[in-house]
Order: structure tokens, then sequence, then C-alpha cells
């Protein structure tokens, strides 16, 4: 099977319509759908570089539970 690759905007999120494809009546075909936002894509991409690039920092080496409950408590009580 040879792929074929398009992009379409979705007008009503029940029903997505795709025209002139490449393929005989009768064929049988699969279709796999997925979103192309590249702005979430990029923006999960850096957060995954920022918590790694975070768990990395020297200081968090020795953080103890204790200090950390403690900074989550600190937080949540507007400290």
């Amino acid at each position: 099977m040879t792929p074929y690759r398009t992009t379409i905007t979705v007008v009503d999120p029940n029903e997505i319509i795709l025209r002139n494809v490449p393929v005989q009546v009768g064929e049988q075909v699969e279709v796999v759908v997925r979103s192309c936002d590249t702005q979430r894509q990029e923006r999960v991409r850096q957060l995954q570089k920022l918590m790694q690039e975070t768990q990395a920092l020297p200081q968090l080496k020795n953080l103890t539970e204790e200090e950390l409950q403690a900074e989550i408590a600190s937080y949540r009580n507007g400290s």
C-alpha cells in the first residue's frame, strides 16, 4: 500500500471529508487521524527540556523529601 498524506482543516468535528484521494473504488484503505497542532507539540518539547534541565540542577541533588514538602506547603500558604 502506497501511503498518501494530506492535511485538512476540520470544519465539523463529526465529519471529515477527503477529496481527490488516489484510490480505486472498492479498495480498502487504513485511515489514521492525528492532530497537527505543532504549537502544542513545541510547547510540550520545551516543557520536557525545562524539566530535564531543572532536575539536573546541582542544588536539587541533595533536596530531601521533608524540604520538598515544606516548599510545597509554603507555596500553598502564599509565603
